[in-house]
């Protein structure tokens, strides 16, 4: 895919997918940019392909690159994704969408799915300004003895 700066601006888009903690080095507005010139470029270009094929692609609001090895996105606003690092991309998308078809949409909730074979959801509350956990659920495959 290509990916082009439309202009450079503190305040957010609407409808623009924001990306916190991607740099690049040289970039001219209007023009497309280097992928190959960082590696989370490339992440985002294979996360954004991998949720495409789930369709979640459209759900897709918010991306965080700011903590090395530890690649988070949000769904529909209020759905936390953690992701973890790059490893096992089509494996965590499997076990993100299996999580998702059995929880609410729209209700705020954190989705880890940092290990390939274990997700976990933990429903949140926003009452008092404090999130409170309402349940944690913990999805996985079930080891062979």
């Amino acid at each position: 895919a290509d990916y082009k700066v439309l202009e450079e601006s503190v305040t957010p888009f609407q409808g623009v997918l924001k990306v916190d903690g991607l740099v690049f080095e040289s970039y001219e507005i209007g023009k497309n940019v280097d992928l190959s010139e960082n590696i989370e470029a490339s992440v985002l270009d294979d996360l954004i392909s991998v949720l495409n094929e789930y369709g979640l692609d459209k759900r897709l609001t918010k991306i965080d690159f700011s903590k090395k090895y530890n690649l988070t996105f949000v769904l529909n606003d209020i759905i936390q994704v953690e992701f973890g690092t790059s490893e096992d991309f089509e494996k965590k998308a499997e076990m993100l969408v299996e999580i998702l078809k059995r929880n609410p949409s729209d209700k705020r909730a954190v989705i880890n799915v940092r290990k390939s074979d274990e997700g976990r959801y933990r429903a949140l509350d926003w009452s008092f300004g404090i999130f409170r956990d309402e349940n944690l659920s913990i999805f996985g495959k079930k080891s062979q003895k």
